[in-house]
């Protein structure tokens, strides 16, 4: 083959694009190790944090059992939130003794194994082992994923997808095979995503609903009985969701409504940029198909009908208002769309479409600006401001419950409540995980904050009783309020203050 002709295949050009996804990734993953020494504090992003609190309770109290640490004692480990990651990622703990390292460790664990399975799946579907780790990188490396996974910590969810491939391998294996005995591996499959993460669980079933669409009556059955089997098998935890949510505890909300409210400017942009890529791209892969074969043109068009269904009401807003779809973030949503369009751009026959000098290029120029904005958007790991190493050094002095009210962008008031626990053993009424709890409990903390922010004395005494908690940690101008309140102060270091308000 001469050099022309290698120049001007695809595969040549996924090499450059893969080189650069994979340097990205590595800085930006040695950039993250400092949480290995560092507890993620910061308010950009901080997810870390709370899963680091959580697997340290694991370790401590064990699975569904009540945590006095948090929420005066009104909060059970793990009732409300798929236990899987905590699950696996415990021995870490257990070997390393340090809930951050065990964190960091899992994170570089399950990016090693998506990208093992990712090859596989490309196996199965016949791409080269480049196209294959392009995949990875399109899916891992872009700046949602970079932001999402990477920066903000979405451990469980990450976990998700990582069974969520092998979920997708079986279906995309199924999609042109016949059911056989071995499609009953999607069931243990299907219900390890339900236990990792259940909004990446309601994502990844959009492609089930491809499958049983092309399937015959038989094949129909199989797929509706594994549904079945999988709902059978995650009873424990559904049920207990249930339960709670009819009495009165928050477990109902509805992450897509962000892209109807005020803000979240981003989601929007994205919500609406990705659905668009995805329809594009299927467009140009459904036009390289084989024109005479209308077999299986038809069939392809059938199979990827729910999707971009789906996709024009999201990009619509219109799955905004359909129950169990409006659960999800828009984020899980374009990690499926991000997923499948890597997949479908992989397969297209970009020399029947005579695109092959324009396509690679452009694949160049849309890595190096993603790259670019990721860098822009996402910042870096952000060791401890001032203002946070003020903020610990204060809780030492702590001696009761302590609520952490009006803090600055720097510190991250949640972030916080997780660093008490596990490094000074205290408690607070507050907490990082809010699902479980009533509606009477989450106002008395909302009364307690507005109290704050108001600067009303009375209130804020008031509101600290009520939650049975004497110490109060502010920032700033709050702390000559708490003065004026005649609250005693306990200590201040630079713009950090801790006050006694009742009992001291």
């Amino acid at each position: 083959m001469n050099p022309k002709t290698l120049f001007q295949k695809k595969e040549f050009y996924l090499i450059i694009p893969v080189i650069l996804l994979l340097t990205y990734l590595l800085i930006r993953l040695i950039n993250q190790a400092q949480m290995i020494q560092i507890f993620p504090i910061d308010a950009y992003a901080n997810d870390y944090s709370s899963h680091i609190a959580r697997l340290w309770f694991l370790a401590k109290y064990g699975l569904h059992q009540p945590i006095q640490h948090w929420y005066n004692g009104n909060y059970t480990l793990l009732t409300h939130y798929p236990p899987l990651w905590y699950i696996l990622t415990l021995p870490i703990y257990k070997l390393t003794q340090n809930p951050q390292s065990a964190a960091f460790i899992s994170l570089v664990l399950m990016y090693i194994s998506s990208f093992a399975i990712l090859i596989w799946f490309g196996k199965t579907q016949n791409l080269s082992k480049i196209s294959s780790a392009a995949l990875f990188f399109f899916f891992f490396a872009n700046p949602i994923a970079i932001g999402y996974f990477l920066r903000l910590g979405k451990l469980p969810e990450m976990l998700g997808w990582l069974f969520s491939f092998i979920f997708l391998a079986i279906i995309f294996w199924y999609k042109n095979h016949k059911l056989d005995w071995k499609f009953i591996l999607l069931i243990p499959v299907y219900a390890l995503i339900h236990y990792s993460h259940v909004l990446v669980f309601i994502a990844v079933s959009i492609p089930l609903i491809s499958l049983f669409l092309i399937k015959k009556t038989r094949e129909k059955i199989i797929i509706a009985v594994s549904v079945i089997a999988t709902a059978i098998i995650t009873f424990p935890f559904w049920s207990i969701f249930t339960k709670n949510m009819s009495e009165n505890k928050i477990g109902t909300y509805f992450s897509l409504h962000w892209l109807i409210q005020p803000g979240n400017m981003t989601d929007k942009i994205t919500s609406i940029i990705v659905p668009v890529m995805f329809l594009t791209i299927f467009y140009l892969y459904y036009k390289s198909i084989q024109e005479h074969n209308t077999t299986i043109k038809h069939k392809e068009l059938l199979f990827y009908l729910p999707i971009i269904f789906f996709s024009i009401l999201y990009a619509a807003r219109l799955a905004c208002f359909i129950p169990i779809i409006n659960r999800p973030t828009p984020d899980t949503y374009n990690f499926l769309l991000i997923f499948i369009s890597s997949f479908l751009f992989l397969k297209i026959n970009f020399r029947k479409l005579k695109l092959q000098k324009y396509i690679a290029p452009l694949l160049i120029i849309v890595v190096i600006i993603g790259i670019i904005l990721s860098t822009t958007l996402t910042t870096p790991f952000k060791p401890h401001t001032q203002e946070v190493k003020d903020t610990l050094k204060i809780l030492e002095d702590v001696d009761y419950k302590f609520r952490i009210s009006e803090n600055p962008p720097s510190v991250n008031g949640r972030a916080i409540t997780s660093y008490a626990p596990i490094y000074l053993n205290l408690s607070t009424p507050g907490g990082w995980a809010s699902l479980n709890l009533s509606k009477e409990y989450i106002d008395l903390l909302s009364a307690q904050t507005e109290a704050v922010k108001s600067k009303d004395c009375v209130k804020t005494e008031s509101s600290m009783r009520n939650l049975q908690t004497k110490e109060l940690i502010t920032f700033n101008e709050y702390c000559y309020f708490l003065e004026s309140c005649g609250f005693q102060k306990k200590k201040q270091i630079n713009n950090v203050c801790l006050y006694i308000i009742y009992g001291g």
